[in-house]
């Protein structure tokens, strides 16, 4: 009730009194039977209308009901559009596609159907069975305009051709988020292989760094005791007849845990000045 209040205007008068329209009784009487009144009387809704009370004494809350006016429509003053003006409506376009003898014929002619199509469904609708008719006509000719364009409406074409236009863009926008979340998959698998080949190169200089120093011996002997305790025996053969490929793959493979065992750094130290001098560190520490 307040925001009614406040949408009609409805305030006290002076700060700490209300406006007598408050009281329920006459904001019953002098505003909405009155309104009710001048609806059904000059409009085409009415309304009923209900009040009650929520955790109060006092009304609280109210619900409007609209109707269509049935008596608006039957009245002299105010008439529906009579079907010469619906015709009258209709783009000219429309009716210069339908022959003239289709469009006159009084028995079912196409501009009865015309004029109700148009009233119910407007100028898309129209068109559309218009467009629909002329096209069957092209491959086959119609007999009966009017006829064929009833029976077209009754199957409820347009509607069923609307539904399948909705579909097909909801069939777009389905198929392009599904492209996107493809492509956000892509990005994803691709910034993992990325970091899979970054880490295999780390992987690779580490190797070849430790190849190239004097831990060489020890590294070797570590993996190949590695190898001979956990791989199979066609690994270690292959292992052992130097197979490009194999050593390279058991390399890495055991290269994490040498450099946990030996407490060495994980990364690669070429060109790196502050690593080498650990390295040189952890050898003298051996030799000591």
């Amino acid at each position: 009730m307040d925001e009614l209040f406040d949408m009609l205007a409805i305030r006290p008068d002076k700060p700490g009194q209300k406006s007598s329209y408050r009281n329920w009784s006459k904001f019953r009487e002098k505003v909405i039977l009155p309104a009710q009144n001048n609806f059904e009387k000059y409009t085409d809704l009415t309304f009923e209308f209900n009040a009650w009370a929520q955790h109060a004494r006092a009304y609280t809350h109210i619900e409007f009901v609209m109707r269509k006016n049935k008596k608006f429509f039957q009245g002299d003053l105010f008439q529906q559009p009579k079907a010469d003006e619906v015709i009258d409506l209709i783009p000219q376009d429309m009716v210069d596609k339908i022959p003239l003898l289709q469009w006159e014929d009084k028995e079912i002619g196409c501009k009865k159907i015309a004029t109700e199509i148009f009233d119910a469904q407007g100028a898309e609708g129209l068109k559309f069975y218009v467009d629909y008719v002329f096209n069957q006509d092209q491959k086959e000719r119609v007999q009966s305009w009017g006829k064929y364009m009833r029976a077209c409406w009754k199957n409820s074409l347009y509607e069923n051709h609307v539904a399948r236009e909705a579909e097909a863009v909801n069939q777009k926008k389905k198929a392009k988020a599904q492209k996107a979340d493809e492509g956000k998959d892509q990005q994803v698998t691709d910034q993992k292989t990325a970091q899979m080949l970054k880490e295999r190169n780390e992987q690779d200089a580490r190797v070849e760094q430790l190849l190239k120093n004097d831990q060489a011996e020890t590294f070797l002997s570590f993996v190949s005791d590695q190898v001979a305790e956990h791989e199979s025996v066609f690994m270690q053969k292959r292992f052992k007849a130097n197979n490009g490929n194999t050593r390279n793959d058991l390399y890495r493979r055991y290269l994490p845990q040498f450099l946990k065992d030996y407490d060495l750094p994980t990364v690669s130290a070429q060109n790196d000045e502050e690593l080498e001098h650990n390295i040189v560190d952890w050898l003298n520490s051996i030799r000591d």
